[in-house]
């Protein structure tokens, strides 16, 4: 569809398809949740709206609205339906390129709440291809398998502070991802002494390199990690190097 495989190349961030191309990359990470075993999925070019089966608001909801604004009550209603069946809220995440234009008053009007502005962020990758210190005793390695999948689920949701429960859920539907997703959206995991303690995921789509769930855990914080989670990743999409001590 346009949303997920929009054809295009950002050249520079005062692109006029910038704003698209991030609501598209958004969608497709987020999507890949929707689609996991339990879950429900409605995915169009106008609308991509679900509810998954991790029991977390950031993974139920609407990820990309191009609709018309009689559409806007039907997708309302049915998420209203899943929230009452699963008790587990959803969030209808509004940027810019969102139609719509009135789509925020017309939520308001609907009873949502406003529940927070996140900032969506972009960088011209040429700008960060420096020199990066690498942390000590440090190591980056690519996610393969099921097994490791599983693990990267749960302890991003440890980074994130999830319940057992949560991670669970999390981790299972890394587990069940197919493959295909997982190569457009590869997972790193980061050791510290041998040991994993950080994470992070690059989505190669709309013509962006996106970066999602950077985790570090509590314990290993303050070094420098987050940051190399962050650069590596989308840096390797462009070909372009960084230092480092290892990547496996």
């Amino acid at each position: 569809s346009e949303m997920t495989e929009l054809e295009i190349r950002i050249e520079h961030l005062n692109a006029p398809e910038l704003i698209s191309a991030m609501d598209g990359n958004m969608a497709a990470y987020w999507s890949a949740y929707g689609r996991g075993p339990g879950s429900l999925q409605h995915h169009s070019d106008t609308v991509l709206w679900q509810y998954s089966s991790i029991p977390v608001l950031l993974f139920n909801g609407v990820f990309y609205s191009r609709m018309a604004e009689e559409d806007v009550p039907g997708v309302v209603q049915a998420l209203r339906e899943q929230i009452d069946r699963h008790g587990v809220g959803a969030l209808w995440k509004v940027s810019p390129g969102s139609r719509p234009k009135n789509l925020d008053s017309l939520l308001l009007g609907h009873g949502l709440k406003l529940g927070g502005e996140i900032p969506a962020m972009a960088v011209d990758l040429r700008q960060v291809a420096g020199e990066a210190k690498t942390p000590e005793n440090f190591s980056l390695h690519r996610v393969e398998g099921r097994e490791m999948r599983a693990l990267w689920g749960r302890m991003t949701a440890i980074g994130f502070g999830f319940s057992g429960q949560e991670a669970a859920a999390l981790a299972a539907q890394e587990e069940a991802m197919d493959d295909e997703t997982i190569r457009s959206q590869p997972r790193f995991l980061g050791y510290l002494d041998d040991r994993p303690v950080a994470t992070s995921s690059v989505v190669y789509s709309n013509g962006l390199a996106g970066i999602y769930a950077v985790s570090t855990l509590p314990e290993a914080r303050g070094k420098g990690i987050g940051r190399w989670m962050t650069m590596y990743p989308p840096v390797s999409y462009t070909h372009l190097t960084l230092p480092t001590k290892r990547i496996v």
